[in-house]
């Protein structure tokens, strides 16, 4: 196998670089992802100005940027945009089977461990852009933005970062799994976008106690906790700043089981 990932990388990237669609998706991913940054604090001071208007007690102080939850803030706010890049997997392996490309690579003599093997490549590339893309974004705006007595970026909140990785890699692979049970862009993306944005929802609302919490989308949505910061401590609100155990290995066990699901369909489905 270790011999064969340099011809399955060479695969991929001929595949998706003259691909327009996901060139241009991954642009206004890109894109959105920086400005929401760079837009966040002054989101916040919109937030604060109207608080010291509106009530008694003022908001000072408060900055996005802050180095003790830079890492945390940045994370959870990603974690909101993980949607596009799960689009992105669905076009990518729903085109293999609209455009038999995922055939002419099994007839040339590539096993369907192999293609497996190139998709997993694919979205561990990518999830590495983006753990780059926001650690290079909050290293810059938090330099720019640092005020005196700020202890420095990297001493803390950095494993924030794997913990976003896990949970771009859980939504992922769920992602891709949806796109090889349906095998179509639309059909993918509708139930994909419907189970992810209300199905799980519903289901966590009817199983009972904190089952529903372990679901997949939901177990990987938790794994950034809402960050602390002046204003929620300054209302009187805390937020766990730590991960439970379970979720980060119910997350593992989601990614090895959605794997194992989509071999079983490589393995017995036409192509």
């Amino acid at each position: 196998m270790n011999e064969k990932l340099p011809v399955l990388i060479k695969i991929e990237w001929i595949k998706t670089r003259h691909y327009r669609a996901f060139k241009i998706l991954s642009l206004v991913y890109v894109v959105l992802l920086v400005l929401v940054f760079i837009g966040a604090q002054r989101f916040i001071n919109n937030i604060t100005i109207q608080s010291n208007d509106d009530s008694f007690t003022p908001f000072r102080g408060l900055s996005f940027y802050q180095t003790k939850y830079i890492w945390q803030n940045f994370t959870y706010i990603a974690g909101y945009l993980k949607i596009i890049p799960a689009l992105l997997i669905i076009l990518l392996i729903t085109n293999e089977f609209s455009f038999f490309t995922m055939r002419q690579q099994l007839i040339s003599g590539l096993s369907r461990k192999d293609f497996l093997t190139g998709k997993l490549l694919v979205i561990s590339a990518l999830i590495v852009g983006i753990v780059i893309l926001i650690a290079l974004t909050a290293l810059v705006l938090g330099l720019l933005h640092q005020q005196v007595g700020d202890v420095s970026l990297l001493n803390g909140g950095l494993w924030f970062l794997p913990l976003h990785a896990l949970e771009l890699l859980t939504y992922l692979i769920f992602s891709m799994m949806i796109a090889f049970i349906f095998r179509r862009s639309g059909i993918a993306t509708i139930v994909f976008v419907l189970y992810a944005l209300i199905g799980e929802r519903i289901v966590s609302f009817i199983l009972p106690g904190s089952i529903g919490d372990y679901l997949p989308l939901n177990a990987a949505g938790s794994l950034i906790p809402l960050p602390n910061n002046t204003l929620t401590s300054s209302i009187g609100l805390t937020f766990r700043s730590t991960v439970d155990i379970q979720t980060i290995l119910s997350c593992v066990i989601y990614c090895f089981l959605f794997t194992a699901i989509i071999y079983f369909l490589l393995r017995w489905r036409d192509a």
